[in-house]
């Protein structure tokens, strides 16, 4: 999410990849959360950072909210 689902993004997608988050507010934050921890991790020395990021799940019976989006 935090990546973006561009047709340019590049093929395999690693993690040097800019982060590039699309038009949702969760993919939005999610980024931002990254580059918080990442600013913190390089301001000293030695610390480091582990990211988890959510999978999200497809199902034949039935779709997880966050892949569904918004409802109108």
């Amino acid at each position: 999410m935090v990546y973006g689902a561009w047709p340019n993004n590049p093929v395999p997608l690693t993690e040097q990849a800019p982060l590039r988050p699309g038009g949702s507010a969760l993919a939005r934050q999610l980024a931002d959360a990254e580059l918080l921890a990442d600013t913190w991790r390089s301001t000293v020395d030695g610390r480091s950072v582990s990211v988890l990021r959510p999978v999200l799940t497809l199902a034949a019976t039935g779709t997880s909210s966050i892949v569904a989006g918004p409802r109108r």
